[in-house]
């Protein structure tokens, strides 16, 4: 394989095993270069859903989540420089989420910390098993991102692309007050992404 797919698998991978910083649901910039040519920037950006509420107040709350942007730009990091097949990007972070790791110390301090900024219900099921966050040297599994990670291969993309999975995340949501679109979802592919570079003579 190359480095862009060892890239998108440990990407992938950081989802599972470092679950109060990364997620599918969330933001990613990825700058590579390629032999010979020059760096590219990939935006994977969150952005703001089609749909607000009117006023400030609105704002504040959870209708305001914007839509995820890093899978899909982890995955055209893959189709543009990656050579391994997706599956084979995608299997080790469906295997840690299914087969569950050991938390580390400095996870398990951070996890707690995080804990208290987990309000939804489905959110707080699946990672405050037992009503708390997991200590360390405990074994987290996750089969719901198992389930997602398993849908990528299925699909050859990201879930959030697809119509039904799209529609059906998305009613599930409105009931909690999401104002996300299927369209909003099936529609957000990575903006390309603008490289700045600065030298002088000490670095």
């Amino acid at each position: 394989g190359s480095s862009a797919d060892a890239a998108a698998a440990a990407a992938l991978a950081l989802m599972v095993v470092d679950p109060p910083n990364c997620s599918p649901a969330g933001r990613t910039q990825i700058i590579h270069d390629t032999e010979g040519g020059k760096p590219c920037a990939i935006d994977g950006t969150t952005v703001a859903p089609t749909r607000l509420p009117h006023g400030l107040k609105a704002l504040d709350d959870q209708h305001s989540i914007p839509t995820p942007g890093a899978v899909r730009a982890i995955l055209h990091l893959h189709a543009t420089a990656g050579r391994l097949p997706l599956e084979t990007i995608v299997t080790p972070a469906r295997d840690l989420a299914r087969e569950g790791f050991l938390v580390p110390e400095n996870l398990a301090k951070v996890w707690q910390w995080r804990a208290r900024e987990l309000r939804d219900a489905d959110a707080r099921r699946w990672f405050l098993p037992g009503g708390a966050a997991p200590k360390a040297g405990s074994h987290f599994t996750h089969l719901g991102l198992a389930r997602y990670f398993d849908l990528m291969i299925e699909l050859g993309n990201d879930p959030f692309a697809d119509a039904v999975f799209a529609r059906d995340i998305c009613t599930r949501l409105s009931a909690k007050g999401v104002l996300w679109q299927a369209e909003d979802l099936m529609g957000a592919d990575p903006l390309d992404g603008e490289v700045v570079t600065y030298s002088n003579e000490d670095w």
